[in-house]
């Protein structure tokens, strides 16, 4: 790992001597122009040879065009009949290719920033805050030093797992993840050969070492016992972390479709072969008349818009998959010191809580402290199963529970008779009870003593 700063951008060189750029000088780069600084390391021109071979056949397709109108006799009579027609053409094509090709690279743009926060950004966020919850309640709960020196090798082996997921992904737009690139982490120090191991046998491993840190850290919440409903807060961090690799698989395993891709690819080249032919007609027309400075500027017009299209078409190539080994992908190692940086600084809360109890500030009334974790509890063995002595005892026991089963049948028989008769009971003295008005009233009518 070594850090290189030049003259606008800041480089890092990883484990596997690959170099990214973690930064630039913007305004440097402002001050002193993209002119000078076409050709240092990073920049579209020092990346990729495919710019000057596109660039290559656009000038030849220029200087074809200008030469074969050399050939014909009447020069003045093509620029005025057939070259405006040509022009109209080239026009067109001109008007329909920056909308189209602008909405095609704003698009680009959108998938690489979504990948960078809502992707790899977000596992870095919530390993940061499961992280900061662990020691939260560890700080304060174990204040004695063995118990926390317990808890720091546990959150060190869960930070290595969220960090190790990080290099699963990059693994994965880089070849895949195979016993060598995993040989690596166990050489960092981010995993054992045990670890290892277990993660060849997994198809996703950045998912499988999410799950670790799942029933790791829920292992050390309850080791602090931690009341259940607050595991609530650490499984929630984790299936963010999970969506976050979900949102990666879906942007590099799902690309733009392809007939779109296709068709902006054709319209910018097609758009830039038929500017590089009207502007060598136009060249050849302008040095018939002995125009020389038209037909310089024709030629520079050549180096100048299709230069930039096609740069712009590169850009959209490295932007699609941000994970490999190029110098401008993700600088996963980068991100991975400043994960390692958030959560050692988290730990100074260990320090805080050390300087409240020398100064009687804490624990606070009704705070949750365990004094110690106490020892290790043993694993419980079954119970073993009765064995009877002999075949003997055992029928005699078994007709002893038959008896018994017979007479509680027949309590249970007697019992519902006898509630069977007193619901008959209570139905005739319910009867009873209402007939008897009718009676009185039948007595005692309305008006009978006034006659």
């Amino acid at each position: 790992m070594h850090f290189e700063t030049g003259f606008v951008t800041t480089t890092l060189l990883n484990v596997a001597g690959k170099t990214k750029i973690i930064s630039y000088d913007f305004p440097k780069m402002v001050k002193y122009s993209a002119i000078c600084t076409m050709f240092i390391r990073g920049t579209l021109f020092n990346l990729d040879k495919a710019i000057y071979q596109c660039m290559l056949f656009y000038i030849l397709s220029c200087a074809a065009a200008a030469v074969g109108l050399q050939f014909n006799d009447d020069i003045p009579d093509f620029e005025a009949k057939s070259l405006p027609t040509i022009v109209d053409v080239s026009t067109n094509i001109q008007r329909l290719c920056p909308f189209l090709f602008g909405l095609f690279t704003s698009i680009v743009l959108s998938r690489w920033w979504t990948l960078r926060t809502m992707g790899v950004g977000a596992m870095d966020d919530h390993l940061i805050n499961i992280s900061g919850l662990l020691i939260g309640f560890a700080c304060r709960i174990l204040p004695r030093q063995e118990d926390w020196e317990l808890f720091r090798s546990i959150h060190s082996k869960i930070v290595k797992y969220g960090l190790s997921s990080l290099n699963c992904i990059a693994m994965e737009s880089r070849g895949g993840v195979t016993d060598q690139s995993l040989q690596k982490l166990v050489e960092s120090g981010m995993l054992n050969a045990e670890e290892k191991a277990i993660l060849l046998k997994c198809p996703q491993q950045s998912v499988a070492l999410w799950s670790w840190i799942s029933a790791l850290a829920s292992e050390c919440l309850e080791m602090m016992k931690i009341a259940a409903p607050n595991h609530n807060m650490l499984f929630q961090e984790v299936r963010m972390g999970i969506l976050g690799i979900h949102c990666v698989h879906e942007h590099i395993n799902t690309q733009l479709p392809f007939p779109y891709v296709h068709m902006i690819v054709l319209l910018v080249n097609l758009n830039n072969v038929v500017m590089s032919v009207v502007a060598g007609l136009k060249c050849s027309c302008a040095v018939n008349r002995g125009e020389y400075v038209g037909a310089s500027l024709e030629i520079l017009q050549i180096f100048l818009v299709p230069l930039l299209y096609q740069a712009l078409l590169q850009v959209a190539v490295f932007l699609c998959d941000p994970l490999g080994d190029d110098i401008i992908d993700f600088p996963i190692l980068n991100f991975q010191l400043e994960v390692i940086d958030a959560c050692a600084g988290q730990l100074s809360a260990r320090d805080l809580y050390d300087h409240r109890r020398r100064e009687k500030r804490s624990p606070l009334p009704n705070a949750h402290v365990e004094t110690s974790l106490g020892p290790k509890k043993e694993e419980s063995k079954p119970a073993a199963p009765v064995q009877l002595k002999d075949s003997a005892q055992s029928q005699e026991q078994f007709a002893k529970l038959d008896r018994r089963l017979e007479t509680l049948a027949q309590s249970l028989s007697s019992l519902a008779t006898n509630v069977a008769n007193l619901q008959g009971q209570i139905a005739n003295r319910a009867g009873q009870v209402i007939l008897k008005p009718s009676r009185l009233g039948s007595k005692h009518k309305p008006g009978s003593e006034l006659g």
